[in-house]
């Protein structure tokens, strides 16, 4: 589940959470505070997937990672 934590350098807000076993950050706009603010969600609260991936899908909730994180292919051709 992702916690709700207060950014120590300024007002904002950032959600972590970790999703196929790696921990991601997710900075939150204004209008995701105050959306989460009227739900009674404080810092160090923890909330539902379902929340986070709604505020990511208005803008509300942003990473700068790219989903998924492209790996190395290796190609596998049979010896004969």
């Amino acid at each position: 589940m992702p916690t709700l934590r207060k950014r120590k350098d300024n007002d904002g807000y950032f959600a972590l959470t970790s999703i196929a076993g790696q921990v991601i950050t997710f900075q939150i706009s204004e209008a995701g505070r105050q959306r989460l603010l009227a739900a009674s969600l404080k810092d160090g609260d923890r909330f539902s997937r379902a929340i986070l991936f709604d505020l990511y899908r208005s803008g509300d909730a942003f990473t700068f990672l790219v989903f998924p994180v492209p790996g190395p292919k290796t190609a596998c051709s049979p010896k004969i």
